[in-house]
């Protein structure tokens, strides 16, 4: 097995019965978004080898929720946003929301099927920039699996909307 090409459950959870299992996670750490990368990507028949530099990153909105590490105050945005570097199979970075009521900054965590869809949205705009005239199908990225768009959030408490200076992630 090469250090970035998953091949299959069994090569990476060798001693793990229950792999499916990520409710045992205290916290959604690398290790839990990169198995996943991994696993969508062999399931697709993607390999990180085949992917070329100029489209290694891709940018995904999905579904995140947020604990204050400060005050514990929870949310959830379907405008949170990863970084994911397709090559490496690795998330280069999550932006973080402000808390609304002590404006401590947080990063949100994904659900694993949220990322599992994310990664999949990932692979598909990679596939487009590497050939743009191919036939796959577009990534929807106006509504969440055929849901209306959501209203915008605050982009005062937003780091991709650069925290209110302009930028509107939701209009990208």
């Amino acid at each position: 097995m090469s250090a970035y090409y998953y091949e299959g459950p069994w090569d990476y959870y060798d001693d793990c019965d229950d792999y499916d299992d990520y409710d045992d996670y205290d916290d959604y750490d690398d290790y839990y978004y990169e198995d996943i990368i991994r696993e969508v990507m062999y399931e697709q028949g993607d390999s990180p080898a085949e992917i070329p530099h100029r489209s290694k990153i891709q940018s995904v909105r999905g579904y995140g929720k947020s604990q204050c590490e400060y005050c514990d105050r929870t949310w959830s945005t379907y405008q949170a946003y990863a970084v994911i570097d397709l090559k490496k199979q690795q998330v280069v970075r999550i932006y973080q929301q402000k808390c609304r009521d002590c404006g401590t900054e947080t990063e949100p965590y994904f659900p694993k099927d949220e990322f599992y869809v994310m990664i999949e949205k990932a692979t598909e705009k990679e596939k487009l920039r590497r050939n743009p005239s191919s036939q796959i199908r577009r990534v929807d990225e106006g509504g969440r699996r055929g849901l209306p768009q959501r209203p915008p959030h605050r982009s005062d408490l937003c780091e991709m909307c650069g925290y209110g200076r302009g930028k509107k992630c939701w209009e990208r």
